[in-house]
């Protein structure tokens, strides 16, 4: 056996080992024996006589592509309360500490321009991860509800051994998320969490994905949260169901728009900017739509090669 193939073993063996720990370690925690996973039951508590209302949506890591939510922000602002719509943008080389600043000093900005009665926040992904992290340094008093939709609130608790060249909002995830810090009284925060995510653990997970689950990525929910478990829905489609469906507390005449016309991949994507650099970073993902939607003119374009990424 050469010196070569030796170093190899060796390396696995430290990292199952370190991992071994890390899972002993975790079973001693009372809160991570067992999750209760209840199937989704939101229910609108929302408070229907406000004059101005603000809608917030935080795209995830590496998602720049605004048009990719042209459905959801036509949603919004069909709400006769709306003063204004953000599609907020980070920048995910940086490290979650400084994208909450930036991002709480954006909001606190806006909020002087165009003032309003009530925030709704959503928070896609690693955006509900940000969203979270910031919630409580938010200086806003009026009523507050922020729904994070399959976001790594925990992260993914790596040892240093298998982090890689993983680096800025990335590496802070893939380290692991320690507890947020609970909000004031007038915030009201719901975490709605797929069962089984693609994104989070084959893509995230690169290379140690039989280490990875989705539930456990997401257990790190804010005190006095309800949390909420979707088991027919994976982790993009999950957020086109979601934000409809809570948008029509706030308006009860929303009118769905359909995804043939928004331009997009069913609830995978929409707009076709959106899907294009949505399936540059997940082709599977919309491979394994259009292998049943091959009438859809985006999926014409991304089997022609069309759709990848500039």
């Amino acid at each position: 056996m050469n010196i070569l193939l030796l170093r190899n073993l060796s390396f696995i063996l430290i990292i199952f080992t370190t991992f071994f720990l890390l899972g002993c370690i975790d079973n001693l925690q009372p809160s991570e024996v067992k999750i209760e996973q209840k199937e989704a039951s939101f229910s609108c508590e929302n408070n229907n006589s406000i004059a101005k209302r603000g809608y917030v949506l935080l795209m995830g890591l590496g998602d720049h592509g605004k048009d990719g939510w042209y459905t959801e922000k036509k949603y919004m602002e069909q709400d006769p309360e709306t003063e204004f719509v953000l599609i907020y943008d980070q920048d995910e080389t940086k490290h979650l500490p400084e994208i909450s600043e930036k991002f709480l000093a954006d909001m606190h900005s806006l909020l002087k321009q165009k003032p309003v009665d009530e925030l709704v926040i959503f928070g896609a992904s690693a955006g509900g991860v940000t969203a979270a992290y910031s919630i409580a340094k938010l200086n806003f008093s009026g009523p507050v509800a922020l729904h994070t939709l399959s976001s790594p609130l925990k992260g993914y608790g790596f040892p240093d051994a298998v982090l890689g060249n993983r680096q800025g909002y990335l590496l802070d995830i893939a380290r692991g998320l320690a507890r947020f810090q609970k909000p004031l009284a007038n915030v009201r925060v719901y975490h709605h969490k797929p069962v089984t995510d693609t994104i989070l653990v084959d893509h995230y997970c690169n290379g140690v994905t039989f280490l990875c689950n989705a539930v456990q990525i997401q257990n790190n929910n804010i005190e006095g949260s309800k949390e909420f478990f979707y088991s027919n829905y994976d982790h993009n489609p999950l957020m086109k169901v979601v934000i409809p469906k809570v948008l029509k507390c706030y308006n009860k005449k929303l009118v769905e728009i359909d995804p043939a016309i928004a331009g997009g991949l069913g609830e995978i994507c929409t707009g076709e900017d959106g899907c294009r650099v949505f399936c540059g970073n997940n082709r599977g993902l919309c491979n394994q739509y259009c292998e049943t939607h091959r009438e859809n003119p985006l999926c014409q374009k991304l089997f022609s090669g069309e759709l990848n990424p500039k």
